[in-house]
């Protein structure tokens, strides 16, 4: 199907359903199932009967970030649009906001605007502390950036200082602030315990599902009784690898090797066979859209019941599933491949540590494992093999370090240390890609439907300000003709030198993000024409909507969703929604570790800065902020171009990367703060 956001584009004004039937050359009904998921996006927009992107009618949409300060910007994938205090209105952090430019704003400058309309709302519950002001009942939100007047309507069983989730009945307007009622106590005010529970309630993610939901969870059997016409692999040896506290496995892989080829096979919990369409588990399931991993901790986009038991691949049971069977040379390329469904029965729960373990020559655990030592050989062979051909077609490979945290029985964390990936973390990651990038081009080729997970190639503007960024430290980077392959090259110069995680970091913040999408627009990280979700249907609606085009195939049904692109949209903001919610909680915890080590004297690297100071990274990726303020002896300007922070004085310079020593100063654990001192 053409892209109808691209022929709106070229034509230059709002077309009807009849021009756009004309201009694409299908009929109303496939159409308007299309239009109506870009519309649910907020890609498209209804203008006198007929439909224009928001630019055409002088609008920009998306999300607004408000600021503790009382500013705002509306976040855009090229230049965010500032928008004064003034000019807010009266949306809300967070709120999806159509917003007009103001005149007179001279070519080369900061866009300036003001919120013209509100079009939805971000969230329907706040999280504060209750108190009592001039003789009402108030909520004080523990989120700064509402500064609205709170009242509370109806305060249930909470009393004064109490921390409580208060849904809201009346949003800010021109005679009124905004009202609740409470329907959650949470705890009181400084008991850190509370603090993990209120940055999740913060972010509106579900922790409960519905009674209806549970009893149909409970009324599915807990064993597989029938194997009916699915291939039959129980035989096979197979094994899951995944992590030492994992609970759900979705994924189980095998690997035979011939004479000329390998035979991979990448089987899938198939989810699809006990989440039907329009259930209350389905409903439960696309509300949440994934799983929402912290640390120690899961909330799970599916009851345990199936989770943890009848979709998870266990060890030692039988399980259905779904699985991808490829046919790869040695040179990595796929020549023939089947996606069948199949039952399977693990042979072993191998983890990460256990299969490095092997990989590095420890004695005991070969000697354990034996049955699966050359099995698992053979698919760190064809890892090496199938990595090459990623890097040389120039997929992007980032090695940021990411934090790994150690909690004590109490879920309390004792220390943050460097999570080290091995050569079986990169096994499965490969394994993964492979499966899902055929699954995708099996799709493409049988003519069904796709969620496709797509990554399109940055914006001028943010390569503009990248290339000056690399230039700033003498390297180049040619924007004409963008590729993977061209910024993979850049990161392969910086490997090594001090410079290489701020440019890993920010040329991260340069790429568009990943979203879902109807449409194939590829994905440009990882240098793939066609490419989708299949392989987590426990933790991802999207891979359990290609499981479901997939299984209706396989059995000459062919599925038409008929908002698809309205689905992959939502899907696309849970998913941001949970990696915000991981952040937080991270910082969060990050914050609870080093409020001990206050007054402590550590090196780091520059990690950020902006126009009030610079971040500092410690080994173990813990970040405070080191303000210009309080740099003595000279007044610091921040220049956003070069990113660098110079004193007028004394010229002396911080750069990205630049070594320092400071000190822990202070720590807010509401406000996931951590203020460091520079030791001159």
């Amino acid at each position: 199907m053409k892209d109808i956001l691209d022929i709106i584009k070229r034509q230059g004004k709002a077309l009807s359903i009849e021009e756009l039937q004309e201009l694409t050359g299908i009929t109303e009904n496939e159409l308007i199932p299309v239009i109506q998921g870009h519309m649910a996006s907020f890609n498209l927009m209804q203008f006198k009967g007929k439909y224009a992107l928001p630019k055409q009618m002088g609008l920009y949409v998306g999300r607004i970030s408000c600021h503790v300060k009382g500013f705002a910007f509306l976040i855009q994938e090229d230049e965010d649009i500032f928008i004064a205090g003034k000019d807010i209105g009266y949306a809300m952090n967070g709120d999806i906001v159509a917003v007009r430019l103001h005149s007179g704003v001279r070519k080369g400058h900061s866009k300036e605007g003001y919120v013209a309309d509100i079009i939805s709302r971000s969230t329907d519950t706040i999280i504060g502390t209750v108190e009592k002001i001039a003789g009402r009942f108030r909520l004080i939100p523990r989120d700064k950036k509402i500064q609205y007047d709170i009242v509370v309507d109806n305060i249930g069983e909470a009393v004064l200082g109490d921390v409580v989730v208060g849904t809201i009945t009346k949003y800010p307007g021109k005679k009124s602030g905004i009202c609740v009622n409470v329907i959650k106590v949470l705890g009181q005010a400084g008991d850190g315990k509370i603090d993990i529970e209120c940055a999740i309630a913060g972010f509106g993610i579900p922790t409960e599902f519905k009674k209806s939901t549970l009893k149909e969870a409970k009324e599915i059997p807990s064993k597989v009784t029938e194997i009916g016409d699915r291939l039959d692999l129980r035989s096979e040896l197979t094994i899951t690898i995944d992590g030492d506290d994992s609970k759900d496995f979705d994924d189980a892989v095998s690997l035979d090797v011939k004479d000329d080829y390998y035979i991979l096979k990448v089987h899938i919990a198939d989810v699809s066979h006990y989440v039907k369409p329009n259930t209350s588990l389905d409903r439960d399931a696309y509300l949440r859209g994934n799983s929402v991993y912290f640390p120690g901790s899961v909330i799970p986009m599916l009851p345990k019941e199936l989770s943890n038991g009848i979709c998870s691949l266990n060890e030692g049971v039988d399980r259905y599933a779904l699985s991808c069977i490829m046919k790869v040379d040695f040179n990595g390329k796929v020549f023939e491949e089947h996606i069948t469904k199949t039952v399977i029965n693990s042979s072993h729960r191998m983890t990460y540590a256990n299969v490095n373990r092997i990989l590095a020559g420890d004695m005991n655990v070969r000697q354990e494992y034996r049955d699966i030592v050359p099995m698992i050989e053979h698919m760190n062979e064809l890892r090496q093999i199938l990595l090459n051909n990623r890097i040389r077609s120039g997929s992007l490979e980032f090695d940021i370090p990411e934090a790994g945290f150690v909690l004590d029985k109490s879920g309390k964390v004792k220390d943050v240390v460097l999570r080290e990936r091995g050569n079986s973390e990169r096994i499965i990651e490969e394994f993964m890609l492979l499966a899902n990038k055929t699954v995708c081009e099996y799709m493409i080729n049988s003519g069904i439907p796709c969620a496709y997970r797509v990554h399109e190639e940055p914006t001028g503007e943010k390569l503009d300000t990248f290339a000056a960024f690399v230039n700033a430290f003498g390297y180049k980077l040619s924007k004409q003709n963008i590729t993977p392959k061209k910024m993979q090259q850049l990161l392969n110069k910086v490997k090594g030198e001090p410079i290489e995680n701020a440019v890993s970091i920010i040329m991260l913040r340069t790429l568009q993000k990943a979203r879902y999408s109807s449409i194939n627009h590829h994905h440009f990280g990882l240098a793939f024409t066609n490419y989708c979700h299949f392989t987590s249907p426990i933790r991802r609606y999207a891979d359990l909507i290609v499981h479901r085009i997939i299984s209706d195939y396989l059995e000459g049904r062919f599925t038409n969703i008929p908002n698809l692109e309205g689905i992959c949209s939502h899907i696309s903001e849970t998913e941001k929604t949970a990696m915000d919610a991981e952040m937080k909680i991270d910082d969060l915890y990050k914050c609870q570790y080093l409020k001990d080590y206050v007054g402590c004297e550590y090196d780091g690297i520059i990690s950020g800065m902006n126009n009030s100071g610079f971040y500092v990274m410690l080994p173990n990726t813990c970040e405070g902020m080191v303000r210009l303020a309080d740099i003595k002896g000279d007044y610091y300007i921040f220049n956003e171009k070069l990113f660098h922070i110079i004193g007028e004085r004394t010229r002396r310079m911080f750069k990205m990367g630049d070594k320092v020593k400071v000190v822990i100063s202070a720590v807010n654990e509401e406000l996931c703060q951590v203020d460091m001192q520079l030791i001159s």
